[in-house]
Formats: C-alpha cells, sequence, structure tokens
C-alpha cells in the first residue's frame, strides 16, 4: 500500500495455522477492517489469530471478544480467537481479551510501520541439514506490473493487492488462488493443480454466504492453461493479478481478453510456487 498509494489503510489479518481466512482493510476505520476480517470466514477462525496494524482499544476488544451477528448465525458469539497482535493494547482492552484463559496477548509497535528484514537468505532446518533461499520478501510493485486494460479503479487496486498478499503467502497446497470483494478476503484456496485451487477459492467464499460476483482474483502461479480463469470468470470475477509466464500464455491472455476480463501480470520470477 505503501509502495502503490504512499500510505497505509486499517490492515486486520485474521489467520489459522498461519494461514489466512479472513483479511479486511479499510481507509477510515479500524472496526470495519476488523468484521471484514473475522466475517471473512468465521467458521474458520474460530480458535485462531488475530493481527492489526492499529491499537486496540477497549470497543474493539469487545468486538475480537464476541459478536452478536456471530451468535445468530453459528450459535455461538465467542471468537475464542488464541491469539491477538496489535502495535498497542490499552489496558481496559486487555481486561476484555484476557476473560479468555491462556489468550496470547502479543504487543508489537512494529506493526504499526512494519519493515523488510534486509538478510539475503532464509534458512530452515530439515532432516539431516537445511534449506537455504532468498527470503520470501517481495513486496508487489504494480509499476513493473502490466495491465491489458485501464479498467482498474484505487479499489480494485487495493483489492489485489490484499489479494496477492494472501495468495503469495499462504500454503493451502500449492497454486494458491484468492478472492477479494470490496477490500474483504472472501476465500482462498491451494492446489495442486490451479483449477483445483480456483475451485477452492470460490467454494470457501461461497460456503460463507459470500457473493462472489465483481470479485478480483490474484495466484501465485501462472495459468498453464484456460481452465483455471474458466472458473473464476463463471464465478463472476472481472479482475485479476496473475504471473507471467507458461507455454500457453498467449492463449490464456486472449481469453480473458475475449471475456473482458481486465488483469495484471506480474513478471514471472515473481510467481510464488510455495513447497514446489
Amino acid at each position: 500500500f505503501n509502495k502503490r498509494f504512499g500510505k497505509t489503510p486499517y490492515l486486520a489479518l485474521a489467520a489459522k495455522h498461519g494461514n489466512a481466512c479472513g483479511f479486511g482493510t479499510d481507509w477510515d476505520n479500524p472496526e470495519i477492517a476488523l468484521e471484514k476480517a473475522l466475517f471473512g470466514n468465521p467458521t474458520a477462525i474460530w480458535g485462531g489469530e488475530f493481527i492489526c496494524n492499529f491499537p486496540i482499544n477497549e470497543n474493539l476488544a469487545k468486538l475480537l471478544y464476541e459478536n452478536n451477528n456471530r451468535k445468530k448465525s453459528l450459535g455461538s458469539g465467542w471468537w475464542m480467537l488464541d491469539v491477538i497482535a496489535a502495535p498497542s493494547i490499552s489496558s481496559e482492552a486487555i481486561s476484555v481479551l484476557a476473560r479468555r484463559k491462556d489468550r496470547k496477548l502479543l504487543v508489537n509497535k512494529a506493526l504499526a510501520a512494519p519493515e523488510l528484514a534486509d538478510s539475503a537468505w532464509s534458512i530452515r532446518p530439515i532432516r539431516g541439514g537445511f534449506l537455504r533461499q532468498p527470503p520470501a520478501n517481495y513486496v508487489l510493485n504494480l509499476e513493473e506490473a502490466e495491465f491489458n486494460d485501464s479498467n482498474f479503479t484505487e479499489q480494485n487496486i487495493g483489492s489485489l493487492i490484499l489479494a496477492w498478499a494472501v495468495s503469495w503467502s499462504s500454503n493451502l497446497g500449492g497454486n494458491e488462488v484468492s478472492l477479494v470483494k470490496d477490500l474483504q478476503l472472501i476465500g482462498s484456496g491451494g492446489g495442486p493443480a490451479t483449477t483445483i485451487a480456483a475451485q477452492n477459492a470460490v467454494s470457501r467464499a461461497r460456503e460463507q454466504g459470500h457473493p462472489t460476483e465483481s470479485s478480483v482474483f490474484a495466484a501465485d502461479a501462472f495459468f498453464p492453461f484456460t481452465d483455471a480463469p474458466e472458473i473464476l470468470i463463471q464465478a463472476g470475477c472481472d479482475r485479476g493479478l496473475v504471473p507471467k509466464g507458461g507455454k500457453h500464455e498467449q492463449e490464456v491472455r486472449q481469453y480473458f481478453q475475449n471475456h473482458s476480463i481486465s488483469v495484471c501480470y506480474v513478471p514471472e520470477q515473481f510467481r510464488g510456487f510455495c513447497r514446489h
């Protein structure tokens, strides 16, 4: 957001097992961002993690503790969040959130203005040794991307950023695809096939009652054929982002063009292919 707009909106992320199941943003109101995140997938977030880039006060803490709309739809108003992280948490908010036993409240001032680690390598242990690879710290730079038309509003661009961030960082089976509508993550899924990833993303959105018409998609891998794009187009996506690449790239591009889908193409070296 800083790279594109020179400023950052209120960002709220709801995650489970390290994968985003809710992600929301709003330029004016942190409460809206919070509710978008929690209601992206209110079933999955139960017992999960919440992280944001804004202070949590007593009113926001009450929203993180329980919600009447959740009770009406799922029979329980409790979010049961195990981890909550923010730049700061007021003493009043701590009193509310600490009612849940063993909940972990983490304060990190850097969440308000995060910086990328400058390490040249990412190292993680494996059986018998370790893996060394460049860190996954690429920040989406739309100045170096290619748009097939100019039919993108600022809100569309914001949705693209959210969808890309989720696809790029998730481990849902490979070839991740994410759907965002009105600056809210509504569905995300992995493969191993791109068709399975696309179908999973659409299915998760519909399971939670989210309309997929006029949504934005992002994929962390290129589409080798037109089958995955067909799934997304039939679901109502009208804009998207995908890395360049693939033997049939021109055929895929023409397919999007024929269906009047606005697409942003990211340089091929920034595709995800997590855990290949």
